[in-house]
């Protein structure tokens, strides 16, 4: 499953990572790798539960551009 990841640059110099397909979920990360590792463990573990719990898995989002 392909998920779209949005990452932004927070004050501190960190970024947060979230995926809008899936709410709620999102994290932080000190460096722009440490949030893309975290959110890709999120959405791994996100998608083993629902398989676990026989849920559907959200779509991706379509992207759009503002």
């Amino acid at each position: 499953m392909h998920n779209k990841v949005v990452l932004l640059p927070t004050e501190d110099g960190g970024y947060t990572a979230e995926v809008p397909g899936i709410p709620g979920m999102s994290c932080y990360g000190e460096t722009f790798d440490e949030a893309i590792d975290t959110i890709n463990e999120m959405i791994q573990e996100y998608e083993a539960r629902c398989e676990e719990d026989t849920q559907e898995i959200p779509r991706p989002a379509r992207t759009v551009r503002i």
